[in-house]
């Protein structure tokens, strides 16, 4: 549907808006660009940061109000920078990376040194480790894992007490 809207406002709206409004629609429709990469940009959110239809929401809510306020050159400035968007991706990819790598390393050195440990710690330890990988491989998949997970353990302890 974002697609079909990009290239609706490239085309159509922009062509309309410059026949049909004078000087004013000439200076809405320089904005077609400015509003397609919003709408572009909203499509890769999606695509890479997981399918999060609040914000999307939000976005193209905020984007409307300010197409009715006539506020066209305002449209995506509220968005973050590009730079600032890309590093902080990179930020939580390496933070992923390092919560599965640090469980790993744990695991293996549990196994190297399963004869110093006290008997039964060792498969604790890499019981614990692999659980802990798996959260975080279930947090690539689907960023609001996590929060499920808790609030799941929440619900299970309830039922433990009672």
């Amino acid at each position: 549907m974002l697609n079909k809207l990009a290239i609706l406002i490239r085309h159509r709206w922009r062509r309309a808006q410059a026949a049909s409004h004078g000087i004013g629609g000439q200076w809405v429709s320089s904005y077609a660009p400015n509003i397609e990469f919003f709408i572009r940009r909203q499509q890769a959110r999606n695509m890479l940061m997981g399918n999060n239809l609040l914000e999307l929401r939000d976005a193209i809510t905020a984007a409307m109000v300010q197409a009715a306020d006539s506020n066209w050159h305002m449209i995506g400035a509220g968005d973050e920078n590009v730079a600032v968007a890309t590093a902080a991706r990179w930020k939580r990819a390496l933070r992923r990376a390092v919560a599965i790598a640090v469980p790993v390393v744990a695991a293996i050195g549990a196994v190297h040194l399963s004869k110093d440990l006290p008997p039964g710690y060792a498969q604790a330890i890499v019981v614990v480790c692999i659980g802990f990988i798996g959260v975080q491989l279930l947090g690539l998949i689907d960023p609001d894992s996590p929060a499920r997970l808790e609030v799941a353990g929440k619900l299970t302890s309830l039922f433990r007490r009672g």
